[in-house]
This record gives structure tokens, C-alpha cells and sequence, in this order.
């Protein structure tokens, strides 16, 4: 199968395909390497890495059916990792050269999806050459979700389980893989496992280190959907659909790596992916409706920059999220969960620079504490009303303006 889009003559070269299930764990993998027109040999992409590896853990949980479906799968498929391997392609202006199977869908849809990234950003569109075509794995039934006991993801299943439809399955993501496998990360697993078991849902437990290969290539709000995407596939047989929550509302003009037009482009014929908007409102609307529900209040978790399990307070993830949780009252999630304080000056001695794809977040928080400012309701959130609280609400806003207006500059 051969699928031509961008023009190029370089090749990420990707063949010794395996798929192996060992020690209760499924492992997909495959030697990636990259050649320009003309190389003698391809060479490795990023140092001395070469195999591109997703793994799922745990798999004698599965029902009988499920675990068959694991094993008996073709053992050259290596759909699952056609996301991360677009784009790898699209950021290096590579086109595919696969020497194994892949699900014809799910070719087609990567071909799509970097043909949106290239429209939004001027990448490379990538064409795909694979060897044969992989059949799909039977249908199970399973709706799985990613939960990483954030915002978006716990307000997708506090929405989804209070309207009567919940997953079946949770799927969380650990970092076991360098550079992430830092030593206390373990504790942020377990109290995952532990959020999961006190919902009743199983946790499926995945891994890839995909990281390695994209790190250097693009930042993770650009590369997470694909990199949660390749994941997913690997569950075939097990769930037939996977949602990632959205991580901006419903309407939001700027491009993102979640996003609506382009989640759903991963899919294979054996699982979908949906992208999940079940609060279509802001982080705000998510914060009112994770503040409201016991369990989601008590395990939320939003931060990248403390070593270990809990929130610093003190980044500019949770002091986003602090805010939306003071604007719909939610004094006391804020004060179990995050270790700093909440003030203007706390925001405006943020050190970092706002990331790209922290802009909009950022932005949008910016944008609802003005609106509360100056008396808004928020389409009807119950939110801070009092003179006292929109001078607060003001201020912190304001504090936020100055963040980003010092990071568009440059400082």
C-alpha cells in the first residue's frame, strides 16, 4: 500500500517489526531510522535509539476474549505506532518507508492528519509506503478514557458517569521510560491506581517511550494527542473506542495538538478515537464541575513541575487551575491540593515563559477572571459575585496579562 502526499526524498525507515506478550505485558515495537536521498544506510534519529516501543501492562486483567485478541493479533502490525511515526515524519519532512503491516485506515487517517498539520503550521505532509495491509482485531465493546486525574480528563468522566454512559475502562499513561522515570514518579502512578480503584473502573496501564523520539523534535502540547493516540491502538481487542479530552472549549480558533478535526484521524478500523468535550465550556466550567464532585476534587492532580505525587502551588499550571477553582468557590480544593498560594504577585513571579500551547490556556483564564471582573457570570457558573471578589478577580487577571504580555516580548 502506498499512499503519496508531500514531495520528499527522505525516508523514516521503519521495519524489524515485532509484537511480543511476555511477563503480562504486551509490547510493540520497531527499529526507526532515518535516510536522506542518496545515504548509503539510514542511521538512527535520535542518538543511539532505535527501536520505538508502546507497551500495555497487566494484560492477565483482561477478559479471556480480550487477552486472545492480544495474542493471536498479527505480529507484524505496528498500527499502534503510525501516530507517533507520522509525526516524527512530518516534523523531519520524511515520508514513511514501512516494512511491516499496518491497519489500511489508520494509514490513511496519519496521511490526513499531516496534511492538517500542514495546513496550520506548513509541515510536511507525510506519504506512507507500507508492505501489506494488517486485518482488524475483533470488536469488544470496551469504551476506554484517558485519565490523568487533571481537569480536563477528570470533568470528561465526572460529565460522562452523571449522564449514565462512563467508560468501561480508564487508561493511564506512566513514565517509565528516561527522561521521565524519575524516582518518585512511582507515587504519582499509584495514586492514579488508587483514584481509579476508588471509581470502581479498571485502570489500564500503558507505556511507550515515545518521548525520546519526539522530545527533540516538538514540545508535548504539540505531540501528546498522537503519542495518547499510538496507546490507544494498542487496546484493540479490548476497547473499541479511547477518548482524549479536550483541553480547550468547544470553538477555540487556535490549532492544538487535541484537537477535533484531527483525534479522530488516528483511528484504526479496531479502535477509534474520539475527542471528548463532554464540558464544553472553559477551565473554568471544567474546575465548577471537579470542585462539585467529592472524589475528582480529592485526587486532582495538574502539575509537571513537582518531583512526586501532589500540585507546587506555585508553576503556571497550578496557579491556572488555582485560579479557576477560586472563581467557582473552590477554597478548600485549592487549599487540600496545591501547596503554594493564591495572589497576583505569585503569578507575576512566574519565572517561565508561557509556552505556546500554554498560551491559549493561559490566555482563557486570563480572559474569564476580567469577565468576573467586570460582573459576568460565565453563562451562569456560580462564581465569585461580591465587590471585594471581582477586585480580586481584576487583579488576577491582570497579573496574568502581565505574564503573557512579558512572554510575547520576550523576557
Amino acid at each position: 500500500m502506498s499512499i503519496a502526499h508531500g514531495v520528499t526524498t527522505t525516508h523514516l525507515v521503519v521495519d524489524e517489526p515485532s509484537r511480543v506478550v511476555e511477563d503480562d505485558t504486551l509490547a510493540i515495537s520497531a527499529r526507526v531510522r532515518i535516510r536522506a536521498d542518496g545515504a548509503p544506510r539510514p542511521t538512527p534519529v535520535v542518538g543511539d535509539t532505535q527501536r520505538l516501543i508502546v507497551r500495555v501492562h497487566d494484560v492477565g486483567q483482561f477478559d479471556p476474549d480480550a487477552l486472545a485478541a492480544l495474542r493471536v493479533a498479527d505480529p507484524e502490525d505496528l498500527t499502534p505506532l503510525l501516530p507517533v511515526l507520522a509525526l516524527m515524519a512530518c516534523r523531519l519532512d520524511a515520508d514513511l518507508a514501512i516494512d511491516a503491516a499496518t491497519c489500511p485506515v489508520a494509514t490513511s487517517g496519519v496521511v490526513a492528519a499531516t496534511a492538517q498539520y500542514a495546513a496550520w503550521w506548513g509541515w510536511h505532509g507525510v506519504g506512507v509506503q507500507v508492505r501489506r495491509d494488517a486485518a482488524p482485531q475483533p470488536a469488544s465493546g470496551g469504551r476506554g478514557l484517558f485519565f490523568t486525574r487533571g481537569l480536563d480528563s477528570a470533568s470528561v468522566l465526572v460529565a460522562a458517569s452523571t449522564a449514565g454512559h462512563p467508560p468501561t475502562h480508564l487508561v493511564g499513561l506512566d513514565w517509565v521510560d528516561a527522561p521521565y522515570d524519575i524516582a518518585d514518579h512511582g507515587d504519582v502512578w499509584r495514586a492514579t491506581a488508587a483514584a481509579a480503584a476508588e471509581s470502581g473502573l479498571p485502570l489500564v496501564r500503558v507505556t511507550t517511550n515515545a518521548r525520546t523520539f519526539t522530545d527533540p523534535l516538538i514540545s508535548w502540547d504539540f505531540s501528546h494527542a498522537p503519542v495518547l493516540a499510538a496507546t490507544a491502538l494498542a487496546l484493540g481487542g479490548v476497547v473499541d473506542c479511547v477518548g482524549i479530552a479536550s483541553t480547550h472549549p468547544a470553538g477555540h480558533p487556535v490549532p492544538f495538538a487535541s484537537h477535533p478535526d484531527v483525534d479522530p484521524l488516528w483511528s484504526s478500523a479496531t479502535v477509534r478515537i474520539e475527542h471528548r468535550l463532554d464540558v464544553p465550556g472553559g477551565r473554568t466550567a471544567r474546575a465548577g464541575v471537579v470542585a462539585g464532585d467529592p472524589w475528582a476534587a480529592r485526587w486532582l492532580a495538574v502539575c509537571w513541575e513537582q518531583s512526586g505525587e501532589g500540585n507546587c502551588g506555585r508553576c503556571r499550571k497550578c496557579l491556572a487551575t488555582m485560579c479557576s477553582l477560586w472563581l467557582v468557590g473552590a477554597d478548600e480544593v485549592i487549599a487540600n491540593r496545591f501547596a503554594g498560594s493564591l495572589s497576583p504577585s505569585a503569578i507575576e513571579s512566574l519565572a517561565e515563559s508561557v509556552p505556546l500551547g500554554g498560551r491559549g490556556i493561559t490566555a482563557s483564564v486570563a480572559r474569564e477572571l476580567a469577565a468576573v471582573g467586570d460582573g459576568d457570570t460565565l453563562d451562569g457558573l456560580s462564581v465569585r459575585t461580591s465587590v471585594t471578589e471581582r477586585r480580586m478577580a481584576r487583579a488576577l487577571g491582570e497579573a496574568w496579562r502581565v505574564v503573557l504580555d512579558g512572554t510575547a516580548a520576550g523576557r
